[in-house]
């Protein structure tokens, strides 16, 4: 199964809030409450989010941006499998993809599914703009570099506050993409680096 059903993770980090603590506070937010909870399926909330992000933020600093609002969101409209694909595919805003993106990441529980959803997304260059997790400040970052971050987070000892990712937001833990390959659960990226591919074929099954 994909999607995880309820809005809880399995994982508990010391000192890193679990979902609910994080859906609590953003669902307490004047913009969640106006804008985000009248929405009663992925088609208006793809509609909504085309209109209403322009940058990827967090939980940090206050108040909760808009990008968080919408995909605390879509966690809780459960989306399909298939639903989640049209919307890495939205070809009307790059936003719609990242927010699908790390919905997937945030909701899934099978590694190499998570993989094969979003490894379509590292073949794209269009640049986003990412909110500080300490100020207003702004960075740039195109689409294939935040999702290899995303990909690369497999608990709060990485990057769990980086602030070019999603600070405060609990991902689940995720497997390496080369335990997988290992394992044969994940065929080895074509245009993964010599020596990644020598460490696969390497390790011992």
């Amino acid at each position: 199964m994909l999607i995880f059903p309820g809005s809880k993770p399995t994982d508990a980090y010391s000192g890193v809030p679990s979902w609910a603590a994080v859906e609590n506070r953003v669902r307490q937010s004047p913009y969640y409450r106006r804008v985000c909870q009248p929405l009663q399926d992925v088609a208006a909330w793809a509609a909504a989010a085309r209109v209403e992000v322009t940058y990827v933020g967090g939980a940090a600093p206050d108040p909760p941006a808009p990008f968080l609002c919408l995909l605390v969101r879509l966690r809780a409209l459960r989306p399909s499998e298939q639903a989640l694909q049209a919307c890495l595919q939205d070809d009307q805003s790059v936003y719609v993809r990242v927010l699908a993106a790390a919905a997937v990441r945030a909701m899934a529980r099978h590694g190499p599914r998570v993989y094969q959803l979003l490894d379509p997304l590292l073949a794209e260059y269009q640049m986003i703009r990412v909110r500080d997790a300490h100020s207003e400040a702004m960075h740039e970052w195109s689409v294939d570099e935040w999702i290899d971050r995303l990909l690369r987070f497999h608990g709060p000892s990485t990057i769990a506050y980086d602030d070019r990712l999603l600070p405060g937001v609990p991902f689940p833990y995720l497997a390496p993409r080369w335990e997988l390959e290992c394992h044969g659960q994940l065929q080895v990226r074509p245009y993964a680096e010599s020596w990644e591919r020598e460490r696969v074929t390497q390790m011992p099954r």
